[in-house]
């Protein structure tokens, strides 16, 4: 929903199909990599928004921490629960000793940037369509 709400039906839509989508929360989910799935649900049950975070490595095998998707359904907006769920996989990948935390989004993906940039990420990279915002994690040793 979110890559149909930013660039379009079209373009949205043939990015990624359900069945990819699907998969994608799958693979978080069953083992296939260090990752976790966190959903934001209402009063009465219903799903408000969910993140998804993962572990990831650097090509020269330095791990990070990856927020693979974070959504929340337009009439659940402003409640502060995106904000929540970024804390969440930021507590997760702190959890795990991880020293940055990064995610990618289209350039016309403002909200989510301005979002972002709201809890200390910056700008670390910009391609044709997409952007790389990162932010450095304070981890604590355990002795």
């Amino acid at each position: 929903m979110t890559l149909i709400e930013v660039l379009g039906e079209e373009r949205g839509t043939a990015l990624y199909s359900m069945e990819w989508l699907v998969k994608r929360v799958q693979y978080h989910l069953d083992g296939s990599c260090e990752g976790q799935v966190w959903l934001a649900e209402g009063a009465g049950g219903e799903i408000l928004g969910h993140t998804i975070v993962r572990v990831e490595h650097t090509d020269e095998g330095q791990k990070f921490g990856l927020h693979s998707t974070t959504y929340v359904v337009p009439e659940a907006r402003r409640q502060k629960i995106a904000s929540e769920l970024l804390h969440t996989g930021e507590a997760w990948m702190r959890s795990r000793q991880l020293p940055l935390a990064v995610t990618y989004t289209s350039t016309e993906n403002i909200k989510l940037i301005r979002l972002y940039e709201t809890h200390g990420y910056r700008i670390a990279e910009t391609y044709t369509e997409m952007v790389k915002l990162e932010k450095r994690l304070a981890t604590t040793s355990i002795r």
